[in-house]
């Protein structure tokens, strides 16, 4: 418990017990509002009528939205006190409160007159987390001479003392500046400020100032005997990919290309395609991955957005390319090795434009993602989470097209480790199993979806895996233990991190059970040379027990979207005052909260929200909960629509081996389900699949799954 006079000496302070209730309820309200961002927050109020007497609990609930000052706001509320005192505590709950989100914030507040006694010995053993229970008690106390303690009891120790250190704070301001904007008030105490801030901070090591060419070059000249990959039976020394990446350069620069400039890049996984990554950075440009999985119309779009002028590809792909790069591509396979660059590029540095990537946008056109050297740099000097050794042996699996490509390519380069290609372009899980084991691969990274199968399929494979790296997408704890239980030793590392700020923002490592939770895998700490923020819808910072959208900082951190400069302005923000005031930030649309241990957890994200009866609903946490469910391996959650209109939510699931599929399991689970969640977040319709379909990222294919829910089973 924690307790807190609201004026140590009482100045400006009315003996009115209503006006400082009210005022309290109002200050309460908005840390509510923070904490489990709703606009429209509630508290349950009661009076302390004698010694072991309460009144009955009544409703507290404002639409912070509608409230433009602090005054109005305490003028709400006190009504609604006033209004609750008249009828004797028996005001029925307001229609948005008579479900509580599982998510949220619940308070119950206590008012204790000084006419009762012995309220100090209250016991707290009465805060519990338990269906229909509190997690927090407010007791607002009236002292002699009018003043007013507040104390708050939570098996929260933290949020406890947050709760009272923002409780005074706020109430000093509404008394102090009634007619504040509530959108300008600071709702949250400096202190309790700089604790959600300083566990978001991570590691800092000095950036070099060259660009990540350097580091690999260091690499060829200090261990050119050592081998980079291997190609169709020859191995291929640092030294020779060196020369190799130097022939690709001088044919550039033979073109015409020339610092600063994109130079496409529509090859398979192979060395040749890592050889012409290479030679387009030390030619001082930066590449723009395709595939030929892209239609003709999108990669033209990409081309001419980029204003790419050279394509390398080879004689089997190059067909692909539309009609007006064709005569102007270069053939990987037809550049001889130079033992050095014909035209040294000038000083380049850090900050200079690596590689563009294009991501889905909701407009239906991609966005290309204009990378930093900078941001690649961070996966290099990572040892904590990412730590990829000279003895690594890494498995290059995803396509260049997809952002993980750029974590298994340049952290194994730059430390002096091997890469291996997986030959084929459709590989089977056998298949990836099989060359996991032959080539002995020490590290790879794997979508959730994509390890989900192979941890049920092919676990045995993992067993000489030091690090395995999954990420992209939710991924399933009881995987993640059938893996730990089946190979010891291994270490698991959830990766996560939009394309927009490099690959990786934050990651958790596992290493036994201890590190996880019941029904999730935290997504864990920011990376070395990485802030991470949770921010409410006003840029305003929530407290680290809070729920807020996430923002990342640092050099991680994109330039823009390539000729998008609306949606950079939208995504990519400079706030000019305010905590933030000059930090550069990307806007993720997760939302995310910390929790035990100082570890990230994964919320949901902003766009799978959906209205269900009026309510908000994000359906990650529904899956969340049944993911937790005895007899349930993995979970998906759609939103469908009935024959009115009116949207109501399905539930796809995976059983555990054994588990018979019918009635009588989904109804367990629906009553596991209305045990933790509100009415309105029961799934109403129920599926099981054996197999969760994937797109061609390796992430959950929820149209597929949106067709699953219209044709059955």
């Amino acid at each position: 418990m924690a307790s807190a006079l609201l004026s140590k000496d009482g100045t400006g302070l009315t003996t009115d017990g209503a006006a400082v209730t009210a005022t309290v309820a109002a200050a309460l309200l908005l840390l509510v509002g923070r904490y489990g961002q709703v606009a429209s927050p509630f508290i349950a109020l009661a009076k302390r009528i004698g010694a072991a007497g309460v009144s009955q609990p009544v409703p507290i609930c404002v639409d912070l939205e509608s409230s433009r000052t602090g005054a109005e706001l305490v003028d709400a509320v006190g009504h609604q006190v006033t209004t609750s005192d008249r009828a004797g505590g028996s005001t029925p709950p307001p229609a948005d409160a008579s479900e509580v989100p599982k998510g949220s914030l619940r308070v119950f507040m206590e008012r204790i007159p000084s006419a009762v006694d012995d309220v100090q010995s209250t016991a707290t053993s009465d805060v519990t987390r338990e269906q229909g229970g509190d997690d927090v008690i407010v007791r607002l106390y009236e002292e002699l001479g009018g003043r007013h303690r507040v104390s708050v009891s939570s098996l929260d120790g933290a949020l406890a003392e947050d709760l009272v250190d923002g409780l005074v704070h706020v109430y000093g301001q509404l008394r102090a500046t009634p007619d504040m904007p509530l959108r300008d008030l600071d709702v949250l105490a400096p202190d309790v400020i700089e604790r959600a801030w300083a566990v978001g901070r991570g590691a800092k090591r000095l950036t070099p100032g060259q660009p990540v060419t350097e580091a690999i070059e260091y690499r060829c000249r200090q261990s050119p005997t050592n081998v980079a990959f291997a190609t169709d039976g020859h191995l291929v020394t640092y030294a020779e990919l060196d020369a190799a990446a130097n022939g690709i350069a001088n044919a550039l620069t033979g073109r015409g290309v020339t610092a600063g400039d994109v130079v496409g890049i529509l090859l398979d996984n192979s060395p040749s395609a890592v050889i012409a990554l290479l030679g387009v950075w030390k030619a001082g440009a930066a590449f723009l991955p395709l595939s030929t999985l892209f239609p003709s119309e999108r990669l033209h779009r990409m081309l001419n957005d980029a204003d790419v002028r050279v394509v390398i590809t080879d004689q089997n792909l190059r067909d692909t390319l539309p009609g007006q790069y064709v005569p102007d591509s270069l053939l990987v396979d037809a550049v001889e090795p130079a033992e050095r660059l014909e035209r040294p590029t000038r000083a380049a540095s850090s900050s200079d434009l690596a590689y563009v990537m294009h991501t889905s946008g909701s407009t239906g056109a991609s966005k290309g993602v204009e990378v930093t050297h900078a941001g690649i740099w961070r996966l290099i000097l990572d040892r904590e989470f990412i730590g990829i050794r000279s003895t690594d042996v890494v498995l290059q699996l995803a396509p260049l097209a997809f952002d993980a490509s750029t974590f298994e390519i340049w952290p194994c380069l730059a430390a002096g480790g091997r890469l291996e290609f997986l030959p084929g372009r459709h590989p089977s899980l056998r298949d990836i199993g099989q060359i996991i084991q032959d080539k002995r691969i020490s590290a790879l990274w794997l979508t959730a979806g994509l390890f989900h199968h192979m941890a049920e399929h092919e676990v045995g494979s993992f067993r000489a895996v030091r690090r395995l790296f999954v990420g992209g997408d939710v991924v399933s704890p009881s995987r993640v233990r059938t893996v730990l239980d089946e190979c010891p030793g291994i270490e698991i590392v959830n990766g996560y991190g939009p394309t927009e700020a490099t690959t990786f923002t934050c990651c958790h490592l596992v290493r036994s059970h201890q590190d996880l939770s019941a029904s999730s895998v935290p997504i864990g700490r920011p990376i070395v040379n990485t802030d991470v923020y949770l921010l409410d819808s006003h840029m305003q910072p929530v407290p680290h027990t809070g729920v807020g959208e996430l923002w990342v900082a640092g050099p991680g951190v994109a330039r823009g979207y390539l000729n998008r400069s609306r949606l950079t302005e939208d995504s990519f923000v400079t706030p000019g005052s305010g905590p933030l005031q000059g930090i550069r930030l990307y806007r993720t649309g997760d939302y995310c909260r910390w929790g035990a241990g100082g570890f990230l957890e994964f919320v949901g994200r902003r766009d799978s929200q959906v209205k269900v009866r009026g309510y908000r609903v994000d359906t990650a946490e529904v899956e969340s909960v049944l993911e937790g469910c005895p007899g349930v391996v993995q979970a998906a959650v759609v939103a469908a629509d009935d024959k009115a209109g009116s949207k109501f939510l399905v539930a796809v699931v995976k059983a555990s081996p054994g588990i018979e599929i019918g009635k009588h399991f989904f109804a367990e689970l629906r009553s596991l389900c209305a045990r933790q969640l509100p009415p309105y977040m029961v799934p109403q319709r129920w599926r099981a699949i054996e197999i969760f379909p994937l797109n061609r990222n390796g992430k959950l294919d929820r149209n597929a799954l949106l067709a699953l829910k219209k044709h059955g089973n």
